[in-house]
């Protein structure tokens, strides 16, 4: 590993507990001793400055290291469910069939209840016996798969199902809270990409959408009857806000099963859902 902005002349590579340092620009092995070619592995670089004619062994500055550039490393040897295994699963590939699986969370009316649905909501009325998700290396996915679903009491005032069609019309909410679309099914997510969070949250970002003390966000706060346009968006950051979400009653030994995929960008959280 080399630094071509020459800024620093060392690197310490991080392990769970243990560390190796080394010159930048070395031919040196930090990963043998670390991967054995059959547990994943995920490895942190950071350059650092030995500091003036000093060794990579022993930084001489009480805080050399420029974390700002640390370099995330992840090694596995398995690269997830790269082809369909034909096993009777509904199975996608995020880059080539992703609506096979996934779609947009939206907002429905369950009898009294406003109900945002998750990214499953579709592939999960199909009944299915299992749900296979690949994502590629160096592919990005821009929602979060989740199986999670907001719920919202409907208090009787106003045309809550006007208001979907419209955005204008008045409706009343008094109650909120958290639920998942109920499943047999087995959940696999496999591969090597990410969900980017950047891009996950780019609508709440852009209308500068927060949950932040003191104001109105905190979910729990909903108990009296409040016109539901001041909680729709809330709704949202809340479903896109958590990349992995998903809850199944399958018998199979491993009913929810994520292996090797990334997130990143993830939010800061802190407010919970309670019926």
């Amino acid at each position: 590993m080399n630094d071509d902005t020459k800024r620093s002349d060392c690197a310490r590579a991080f392990f769970q507990d243990q560390y190796h340092d080394f010159e930048s620009g070395s031919n040196v092995d930090i990963i043998s001793s670390w991967y054995d070619g059959s547990n994943p592995v995920q490895i942190t670089i950071i350059p650092f400055s030995s500091g003036n004619g000093g060794s990579c062994q022993s930084p001489s500055d009480a805080d050399p290291f420029d974390a700002s550039r640390a370099v995330a490393v992840w090694l596995s040897p398995y690269a997830g469910q790269v082809s369909d295994p034909n096993d009777g699963s509904t199975y996608c590939d995020i880059s080539i069939n992703p609506e096979e699986c996934l779609n947009i969370p939206f907002w429905d009316i369950d009898g009294n209840e406003l109900v945002l649905y998750g990214s499953l909501y579709n592939v999960l009325q199909t009944n299915p016996s299992s749900v296979n998700i690949y994502i590629p290396e160096g592919f990005d996915i821009t929602l979060p798969i989740s199986n999670m679903e907001i719920r919202f009491n409907i208090s009787g005032g106003g045309d809550c199902a006007q208001f979907l069609k419209d955005g204008v019309t008045s409706c009343q909410v008094d109650k909120a809270w958290l639920a998942y679309t109920p499943t047999d099914a087995q959940i696999t997510v496999s591969g090597l990409g990410r969900i980017n969070g950047w891009e996950t949250m780019k609508q709440q970002r852009d209308q500068n959408i927060r949950m932040s003390d003191g104001e109105q966000g905190d979910i729990d706060t909903l108990q009296t009857p409040e016109d539901f346009s001041d909680w729709q968006s809330i709704g949202y950051w809340y479903i896109y806000s958590i990349f992995l979400s998903l809850a199944s009653s399958s018998s199979d030994m491993w009913s929810i099963d994520v292996s090797g995929v990334e997130t990143a960008w993830g939010s800061r959280r802190k407010y919970c859902l309670n019926k």
